[in-house]
C-alpha cells in the first residue's frame, strides 16, 4: 500500500478520510433527494466528484498517481475477475431463483451506450469511492502512527480499514431514501464490502474497480435496477425493494 508524504500527521489523512465520508453521504442525498437531478445528471455528478476526490487526495498525500494505478496491477486484475465475476454470478442466480423477468431487448447503440455508463463508468466510480479511497486513507493513517509495521499491527490495520470503507458505503447508500430504515442496506456494504477486501488484498485499485465494473455490469445485463432507484421510474421506494433484493 503506497505510504503517505511522511510531513503529514495521522490526524490530516484521518480528517481526509472524514472529507471522503461526507462527500460519498452529500453527493446521494442532494443531488437525489434534494435537488432531484435527472438520473444521468446525478451520475456525471457523481463521476466528477470522484474523479476531483482522487486525484485531490493523490496529490494532498504526496501519493505517486502513476504508481498507485500501476503498482501490483496483474494481482489487480486477478482480484477484479474473481471478486466481480462472483458478484456478476450472484446477481444472475438471484434474478433466476426470484423470477425476475428478462429486461426487454434494445438496440444495439443503446445497449451497448448504457453499458458503458451504467457498467463501467458508474461501476469505476463507487468502486474509487468506496472500496478504494476509504481504505487508503484510513492505511495511510494508520501508518504515520506506525501501526503498520509489525504484522500483527498491519492485520489489524487491514482491519479497520475494511471497517472504515464500509461505514463510508453504509453513508453514502443513506443518502438514497430507498435504503433508509430498511435491512436491505446490508446487501450493498456486502458487495462492496468484498471489493474493499480485494483492494486491500492486491494492493492495487484496478481489483476493486474492475469488480465493481463487472458487478454494475451483470446488474444491467439481467435488469436489476441500481439507485437510485426512483430516478428509472421506481418512485415508489417499497415497490423497489423486492427487486433490490435480488442483488443478494
Amino acid at each position: 500500500m503506497p505510504l503517505p508524504d511522511p510531513s503529514l500527521s495521522w490526524w490530516m489523512t484521518l480528517a481526509a478520510l472524514g472529507v471522503i465520508t461526507t462527500a460519498a453521504f452529500l453527493v446521494s442525498w442532494l443531488c437525489t433527494e434534494v435537488l432531484h437531478l435527472p438520473r444521468a445528471v446525478y451520475l456525471a455528478t457523481l463521476m466528477i466528484l470522484t474523479g476531483v476526490l482522487a486525484y485531490g487526495y493523490l496529490a494532498w498525500s504526496g501519493t505517486d498517481g502513476i504508481a498507485f494505478i500501476s503498482a501490483h496491477w496483474g494481482w489487480g486484475v486477478l482480484g477484479a475477475a474473481l471478486s466481480g465475476l462472483a458478484g456478476f454470478a450472484a446477481v444472475l442466480a438471484g434474478a433466476r431463483r426470484r423470477g425476475l423477468p428478462a429486461p426487454p431487448r434494445r438496440r444495439p447503440v443503446r445497449a451497448v451506450g448504457e453499458m458503458i455508463w451504467e457498467g463501467l463508468l458508474y461501476g469505476a466510480a463507487e468502486g474509487m469511492l468506496l472500496s478504494v479511497l476509504p481504505v487508503l486513507a484510513a492505511w495511510q493513517t494508520f501508518a504515520l502512527l506506525g501501526w503498520t509495521d509489525t504484522a500483527f499491527g498491519a492485520i489489524g490495520s487491514g482491519i479497520l480499514a475494511i471497517v472504515a470503507s464500509a461505514f463510508v458505503i453504509w453513508i453514502h447508500h443513506l443518502g438514497y431514501r430507498e435504503f433508509r430504515g430498511t435491512p436491505e442496506i446490508a446487501l450493498p456494504i456486502l458487495g462492496c464490502g468484498v471489493l474493499s477486501v480485494a483492494y486491500l488484498l492486491t494492493r492495487s485499485p484496478i481489483a476493486a474497480m474492475g469488480g465493481h465494473i463487472l458487478l454494475h455490469t451483470g446488474m444491467e445485463i439481467r435488469g436489476v435496477p441500481m439507485p437510485p432507484y426512483s430516478k428509472r421510474g421506481l418512485e415508489d421506494p417499497e415497490a423497489a425493494q423486492p427487486r433490490l433484493r435480488l442483488a443478494a
